[in-house]
C-alpha cells in the first residue's frame, strides 16, 4: 500500500511527534514538510506552527520562523512554551 501524497507530490502522513523526532535528528527539511502538511489539514494547529517556526529558525529562515511563531502565539496566547520560542527567535534575529 502506498502512502498518500500531498499536493506538492511528497509523501505525507506524518504526525507532530514524527516531526519532533526528525527535528531532533537534524532532519529539518522533513520535519518542516510534516508541519506544513499538518497545517494544510488544520491551519489552527498552534503546536504545528511552533514546531515549523523552530525548524525554520534552524534552517536560517528567520523571518519565516518569526511569522510562524507569531501565528502560534495568536492561536495559543497562554502557551508559555510558544511565547518562549518566539522570544528566543526574536533575540537570535537581533
Amino acid at each position: 500500500m502506498s502512502q498518500p501524497r500531498s499536493q506538492s507530490g511528497h509523501v505525507s502522513g506524518g504526525t507532530l511527534s514524527d516531526a519532533v523526532a526528525l527535528l531532533g535528528k537534524g532532519d529539518v527539511r522533513r520535519a518542516s514538510m510534516i508541519c506544513r502538511d499538518l497545517l494544510r489539514l488544520d491551519p489552527g494547529d498552534a503546536a504545528a506552527h511552533q514546531l515549523l517556526g523552530v525548524a525554520l529558525m534552524q534552517s536560517g529562515k528567520v523571518h519565516q520562523a518569526v511569522d510562524s511563531l507569531r501565528r502560534a502565539v495568536e492561536l495559543a496566547p497562554d502557551n508559555l512554551a510558544i511565547r518562549h520560542s518566539l522570544a528566543s527567535t526574536l533575540m537570535s534575529a537581533g
